[in-house]
């Protein structure tokens, strides 16, 4: 009696504890795809954009790369009180984040791949907002996407299954960020090859298509369209519980500002920022370094000799792979 009193208490609080369809599984899994896709792309290609399609000063690029981070950092302990005082409503109040962080992605995102005919001044303030504005709203996304999951089972091993899912895709989507940038960009020409066309076959006929800045366009376009698919897949392909196993105990935690309080003094998500703030400097410090070595060993040893000591390196050191960019030009 008593356990069929727990599971009409249970089932009223609005929790499921069946075990989740592969269809459910599979549709929360290709989130991912927003949350990995755009980011990978950007982290790969932004700094290369910036500077050979862009034609923006090294230092400039930089800070554009660097203030966009950097805001993202300062946004992360508010996003989460921010959505934990959120409302649910009856397309569940994650899922709704999700939904609502993505129509900013995508504008933002592609707006970031356009160039505008401004100075170079107004390009860097360009660049750094929509860069900002991406990153913030893709932090959003992926708080709500991840946390959507404790509330669509509260069966452990259904939420582990569920993450192996996500992780799946989570390699899949750098995968396919890989190859749809990279052909779609390739497709239009680069700017070494448009280059090439100006000062070889200036006299010829026959008509060479190298429009990398269209090319980024196409490429933020598809991704756009591919990250949509995904989390509609998710937002209509998921539901959303809205209760608690959790009874008698009172969760809330007060006033908005409290809860950034207790967040930002919580000691080991300080010491998180805090490593994330040191990752950045040390990937800058890295490359930094990194440059004048490099320079020193293509004096003495092949370029493609000196590509696979990077490579080689980059499994211990992640931050020194940017390097593989730099000899592979």
């Amino acid at each position: 009696m008593t356990t069929m009193r727990h599971l009409h208490s249970v089932k009223m609080a609005g929790v499921r504890l069946e075990p989740l369809s592969t269809r459910e599984k599979l549709c929360y899994a290709v989130g991912e795809f927003s949350g990995v896709m755009t980011y990978d792309i950007i982290s790969m290609y932004a700094n290369i954009f910036l500077l050979e399609v862009v034609k923006l000063t090294p230092l400039a690029a930089t800070a554009v790369i660097f203030g966009s981070r950097v805001w993202d950092v300062l946004a992360y302990p508010l996003l989460i009180p921010v959505l934990n005082a959120s409302k649910p409503n009856k397309w569940g109040k994650h899922k709704s984040w999700m939904a609502a962080s993505t129509l900013i992605v995508i504008p933002s995102y592609v707006l970031g791949w356009y160039v505008p005919g401004i100075d170079s001044g107004g390009k860097v303030a360009w660049y750094l907002v929509f860069y900002s504005v991406y990153l913030v709203s893709q932090t959003a996304y992926t708080i709500a996407h991840r946390t959507l999951l404790m509330y669509m089972t509260e069966v452990p091993a259904e939420r582990d299954s569920a993450t192996t899912y996500r992780i799946l895709c989570h390699m899949l989507s750098y995968l396919l960020a890989i190859a749809v940038h990279g052909q779609i960009v390739a497709a239009f020409g680069t700017t070494e090859s448009a280059s090439c066309v100006n000062s070889t076959i200036s006299n010829s006929s026959t008509a060479v298509t190298a429009d990398p800045e269209t090319g980024y366009l196409v490429s933020a376009g598809t991704t756009a369209a591919i990250i949509t698919i995904a989390v509609c897949a998710t937002v209509f392909g998921v539901k959303e519980y809205t209760g608690s196993t959790v009874t008698g105990d009172d969760t809330s935690r007060g006033t908005l500002l409290k809860d950034i309080w207790e967040v930002c003094t919580f000691r080991p998500f300080a010491d998180l920022v805090g490593l994330g703030m040191l990752s950045v400097f040390g990937a800058i410090g890295a490359t930094v370094l990194a440059v004048p070595v490099a320079a020193l060993l293509l004096t003495r040893f092949e370029k493609k000799l000196v590509l696979a000591g990077f490579a080689l390196a980059s499994n211990a050191l992640p931050n020194i792979d940017r390097m593989k960019v730099y000899l592979w030009r």
